[in-house]
């Protein structure tokens, strides 16, 4: 993908995106390839597809933006309701358009990090150990239900931490504790199989939690998280059988 100009970056261009008439929306083209392709799969189980947003270009913005600062368009609270305008002054009006678009961003990030993580559950562990044959509407409805469970879980994570940074840096231990061994093993040694793979991110994922949920101040999550981690690596990859040829080609290449 090319580095976007400022003018593509604010919407006053649209020399980098396409538009898709049947699908009423405007993508950037590697997206557009591979919406076109998904919603092509999801037609065969008669599911309609559609983008409920795309791309709007700094006009489109522009619009939108005075629509709701002259009452032509409903400006909303936290809470869904209609503001009154009528008892708002010039400033507050500014700041609940600007709350507004804030809060559009975090669903919007929030929405993405859920999907992430559900669409890599439902290939690398549903579609290839549980029901290899699944029909894409029971696919669709497994990740559906994959995203509310996993955002459930992430409400429940976020009420034991104080603020953001904490939330971080426990993110950032679970994956360089129970993710970067393996993804490191996959590189430096030829031993290192699926099962201790497996085994290195669940121990060390869970070690973190742990550490997390007990509140233990004396040390760190990540030390125990991580030795845990490279020991299960070690120990179950050497315990069950080798890589095969053909698992090691595409790294040798």
């Amino acid at each position: 993908m090319s580095i976007l100009s400022a003018e593509q970056l604010t919407g006053r261009v649209r020399s980098h995106v396409l538009e898709l008439p049947e699908s009423d929306c405007v993508l950037h083209p590697d997206a557009a390839a591979a919406f076109l392709d998904l919603r092509a799969a999801a037609s065969q189980s008669d599911i309609d597809l559609v983008a409920v947003s795309s791309f709007r270009s700094f006009e489109r913005q522009l619009l939108i933006w005075n629509d709701k600062f002259h009452g032509r368009r409903a400006l909303l609270g936290r809470d869904g309701s209609v503001l009154d305008r009528g008892v708002m002054t010039e400033e507050q009006l500014v700041g609940a358009i600007l709350l507004g678009g804030v809060f559009a961003k975090v669903i919007s990030t929030a929405n993405n990090y859920l999907f992430s993580p559900a669409s890599n559950l439902i290939h690398d562990v549903y579609k290839r150990f549980i029901d290899p044959r699944a029909s894409e509407r029971r696919t669709l409805i497994v990740s559906r239900g994959l995203v509310i469970a996993l955002g459930l879980f992430a409400l429940l994570q976020a009420a034991y931490f104080e603020s953001v940074l904490k939330a971080a840096l426990y993110a950032y231990t679970v994956y360089g504790a129970a993710v970067t061994p393996s993804v490191m093993a996959v590189f430096f040694w030829k031993r290192a199989n699926k099962a201790g793979a497996i085994s290195s991110i669940v121990l060390g994922t869970v070690i973190t939690m742990a550490w997390q949920i007990l509140d233990i101040q004396w040390l760190d999550a990540v030390y125990p998280a991580l030795g845990v981690s490279v020991l299960a690596l070690i120990v179950v990859s050497l315990a069950t059988a080798p890589p095969t040829r053909a698992n090691l080609e595409p790294f040798e290449k």
